[in-house]
């Protein structure tokens, strides 16, 4: 076993101590040229299908800030699973939506170990 593989095992297993069990839900959107559900306006079909994906994850900061006469709240999670901009993100009844994914990767291979995301 190489010393990555030990990181990403020990990981898991913190992972497994620490975290709380979190679902992403992502919408996926095909266009098409089919008539039975056409997009007036553009001629086309749009077929919607939702994906849920399970995996651990923890909310870590919260930052709240004024920008232009608003008040924004932003969260920081980290997850085990990869996810995707504008992914749901929901853990503990709290639902968020993904603004930016950042992969934690010791090895620079493809796969990361946990991923650092900002939601809104």
């Amino acid at each position: 076993m190489s010393f990555y593989d030990e990181l990403r095992a020990g990981m898991a297993e913190v992972a497994r101590e620490l975290m709380v069990p979190a679902t992403l839900t992502r919408t996926n959107s095909t266009e098409t040229d089919d008539d039975r559900a056409a997009d007036r306006a553009a001629g086309r079909k749009t077929t919607v299908s939702t994906q849920t994906i399970t995996g651990l994850g923890v909310f870590v900061d919260r930052k709240v800030r004024l920008a232009d006469g608003a008040l924004k709240i932003e969260a920081t999670a980290t997850l085990t699973v990869e996810p995707r901009k504008n992914d749901k993100l929901t853990i503990g009844g709290r639902t968020l939506t993904v603004l930016t994914v950042e992969e934690v990767n010791p090895t620079g291979a493809d796969t990361g170990i946990v991923y650092r995301v900002t939601l809104k």
